[in-house]
């Protein structure tokens, strides 16, 4: 019995004692950072990851997979030693990040300043705490002036907070969808059939990967006739690239479609959300 109690009393100390160093208040660059790792600062370094657009998800103040790989593409993106680990240089480029302050003005939306400032609407909400898309005019915004390497690759927020990497492959495949479904629809009616593809890509109902929505069988009628491969011109590009900044004007659609146009009345049987131009967009 005493044995017992003994040992009991020897394994709360030991509990008390790890506790106590996991919940040690480490400030952001007063040591190395890596796989395993476990504290204050690996939180502040998580949050500043997030706000620089690589999305570790929630800060729990583990390093975990999902940070080392977030730390390994940032390391990647500025040029620095790729190691997966977060030591003074890396450190110090992530608290490196300047913000430009915007007062709001009218007819501005979080899109329209993302593509102004070369950023994205994700960051811009990050950075200011917004939990809507909902800003007024006059209102102060933080806009980061740096961030991830978007020249290579383009990255979509969903408003499911689901993150998707695009490759300049597939931003050429979703210009070039643009451009030989819409070519003809307001700007508008574009960045809404480029919204259609990437709201699939992140739909159980459809492949996960832009190549396998684009080219599946029958899916768009641009692809199977062979207007895909126009070379695209105008705004399509652009249209694409303000969808992957998070402007959906469909309102989450998977479908769309020209009434003039059908050839399968099975579209009629889904719910419609809005109109834009000559297309319906649908559930």
């Amino acid at each position: 019995m005493k044995n017992g109690i003994i040992m009991a009393i020897v394994v709360a100390m030991v509990l008390l004692i790890g506790s106590s160093i996991i919940a040690e208040a480490y400030t952001l660059g007063s040591r190395t950072l890596m796989f395993g790792k476990v504290g204050e600062d690996v939180k502040d370094l998580q949050i500043k990851l997030n706000q620089w657009g690589y999305n570790v998800g929630a800060p729990d103040g583990i390093y975990g997979k999902g940070t080392e790989k977030a730390v390994i593409k940032f390391q990647k993106d500025q040029g620095l030693v790729i190691d997966g680990i977060a030591g003074r240089g890396t450190i110090d480029k992530l608290k490196a990040e300047k913000y430009i302050k915007y007062s709001v003005k009218a007819g501005d939306n979080l899109s329209k300043i993302a593509n102004k400032f070369n950023t994205t609407v994700w960051k811009i909400k990050v950075n200011n705490n917004l939990y809507t898309d909902v800003i007024y005019v006059g209102e102060k915004l933080n806009i980061p002036q740096a961030g991830p390497n978007t020249t290579s690759a383009y990255t979509f927020q969903s408003r499911s907070n689901y993150r998707l990497q695009v490759t300049a492959q597939e931003l050429d495949w979703l210009t070039r969808a643009v451009y030989s479904e819409a070519r003809g629809e307001p700007y508008k009616g574009q960045v809404a059939v480029a919204a259609v593809i990437l709201n699939r890509v992140l739909h159980p109902r459809f492949p996960n990967t832009i190549k396998d929505v684009i080219f599946e069988p029958w899916a768009f009628t641009a692809v199977h006739d062979g207007q895909f491969w126009l070379e695209p011109k105008g705004t399509a590009r652009q249209a694409v690239i303000d969808a992957l900044k998070g402007w959906d004007p469909t309102g989450g659609a998977t479908f769309y479609y020209n009434p003039v146009k059908v050839t399968s009345y099975w579209i009629y049987t889904r719910p419609v959300i809005t109109q834009i131009g000559r297309h319906y967009f649908a559930t």
